[in-house]
């Protein structure tokens, strides 16, 4: 998750919708608190942003075809 003051792994726990908000309950793999964020769908330029770690995971793998050893990339523990 990246915002304004955050950048960190989260685990999304729960994705609700009311009245033009998305709410994304979440839980933080370092603090292991749970939060949540409300998403305006009509705001053009949302302050949150959600990156899939699979998309890194394949972004890096493609970058780093000259590497001859990635068993250390990408070790997260959650």
């Amino acid at each position: 998750m990246v915002t304004p003051s955050v950048f960190g792994l989260v685990v999304v726990k729960d994705l609700r919708y009311k009245s033009g908000i998305v709410i994304v309950e979440y839980l933080d793999c370092v603090t292991q608190q749970v939060g949540n964020v409300r998403i305006n769908i009509n705001d053009e330029r949302p302050c949150v942003l959600f990156i899939c770690f699979e998309d890194i995971r394949s972004i890096v793998f493609t970058d780093s075809k000259n590497v001859d050893d990635d068993s250390g990339l990408l070790e997260f523990d959650y």
